[in-house]
């Protein structure tokens, strides 16, 4: 222990530890951004849509739908995200995703356990929730080399003692769906996901609660693909859209 404390001390004194977003000097070692960057976030509040979770400005106390959701019908119950894909999030999840900076899982992760204080989830924290992330196409973890959200996914798991199940599937590839409207998703997802009736653990899904996570929630196309999937071919009971930020 003492040989390690010691070599962590003169490594630190070599190669002074930075944040990994804005390169500022740490004071502190074991710590992967800055001060200033962990306050660069933008939470999201109330009131905020009942069912996609989109803040909106005012003085709103009931419970209501936003116009995007309005009388449509989805298959998840309601999407909860703690942060806007602003700021430092929006940084965290580009430099994972694209910089391939795979370390930052941990406190992408960490930010993320807000989400679990959601009113919504009180009372239900309990039950055995399963946390299913959503799958990349072959194409594109051959791109990335990993799947960003099974990353996270797996620590927020470590924290909660939820499962992981890998129970979706990528039955096709989807352009990219960036400078697509909202019916464009819903028409390019349509059919993309399959359920892995064969994987370990997927007859659990059966009856049960799951957390089907993202990384960031924007139309809700892919999550209600999903989310359709997990309760007619898994029978789930109940499916809550997890994500790190809102965009």
């Amino acid at each position: 222990m003492l040989a390690r404390a010691a070599l962590r001390t003169a490594t630190n004194l070599l190669y002074p530890p930075v944040c990994q977003l804005c390169d500022d000097p740490l004071d502190t070692g074991g710590e992967m951004i800055c001060v200033p960057c962990r306050k660069n976030v933008e939470p999201i509040c109330p009131p905020f849509c009942s069912i996609c979770g989109e803040g909106f400005a005012g003085e709103m106390t009931a419970i209501f739908r936003c116009p995007n959701c309005g009388d449509r019908e989805f298959d998840f119950d309601f999407a909860v995200a703690p942060w806007k894909f602003s700021g430092t999030v929006r940084m965290l999840l580009l430099a994972l995703k694209y910089g391939k900076k795979s370390h930052l899982r941990r406190v992408i992760a960490e930010f993320t356990m807000a989400a679990f204080e959601d009113e919504r989830l009180a009372e239900s924290l309990d039950e055995k929730w399963k946390i299913v992330p959503v799958p990349l196409n072959s194409r594109k973890f051959r791109e990335r080399e990993f799947n960003q959200s099974e990353e996270i996914a797996d620590i927020l798991a470590t924290q909660t003692g939820y499962p992981v199940l890998d129970v979706l599937a990528r039955t096709r590839y989807t352009p990219s769906q960036a400078r697509l409207t909202r019916k464009e998703r819903m028409e390019n997802i349509e059919g993309a996901f399959s359920f892995r009736k064969l994987v370990r653990g997927a007859k659990s899904i059966a009856g049960n609660p799951v957390f089907l996570f993202d990384d960031v929630f924007t139309t809700g196309a892919t999550s209600q693909e999903c989310a359709r999937i997990l309760k007619e071919d898994g029978g789930a009971s109940r499916v809550v859209v997890l994500t790190v930020a809102r965009g």
